[in-house]
């Protein structure tokens, strides 16, 4: 190999280094856009673009407000529910008296155009559950789906689950007819 070629190699080494420290060095924007509708739908109409193109995002409004890589993003914070126990009157007829189930912890609400359901974890549990309004788990039955929340009801007592321990409450575009 020659002084021309290993010259060569180093000043186009040298060019690709002094390209990464300047990349490396340029702020990235990852702030998410939202997709352009106009055009998605244009191309639904023309029979060409992706299955995806007539797909609803309001569904996922809250993605776009909260999105996943976002600096200011906090970590979830599981709110604190104080666990509803009736005190156990003393038996009288010798049975033992009933204890109301601890409420579960609200992990996470999902809400569609058509349907509701919160992702509850139980106590003894290892696994979380979707349950839809009416369904019944641990004793509980679910009265009421929120956007950061969750009702529930047992033996005529009321339990409200909160998603954000703040209380902090997220807009959530088109949300008519979810329970606030």
């Amino acid at each position: 190999m020659n002084w021309k070629a290993l010259a060569l190699i180093g000043v186009s080494a040298g060019l690709i280094g002094a390209s990464n420290l300047w990349l490396y060095s340029v702020p990235v924007d990852i702030t998410p856009t939202a997709p352009d509708r106009g055009l998605a739908q244009a191309e639904a109409t023309m029979g060409i673009g992706s299955p995806a193109a007539s797909f609803e995002f309001s569904d996922i409004a809250e993605t776009f407000e909260r999105p996943l890589f976002n600096p200011d993003r906090k970590r979830h914070q599981q709110a604190a529910v104080e666990p509803l126990v009736k005190e156990a009157p003393p038996p009288t007829d010798g049975k033992p008296a009933e204890v109301v189930q601890p409420a579960p912890a609200l992990i996470g609400v999902s809400i569609g155009e058509q349907q509701a359901s919160a992702l509850l974890k139980f106590e003894g549990q290892d696994q979380p559950q979707w349950l839809r309004i009416g369904d019944r788990a641990g004793g509980w039955v679910v009265s009421d789906i929120g956007k950061d929340q969750a009702v529930l009801e047992q033996d005529g007592q009321t339990s409200k689950l909160m998603l954000y321990p703040s209380g902090r409450n997220l807009l959530v575009p088109g949300g008519a007819g979810v329970a606030n």
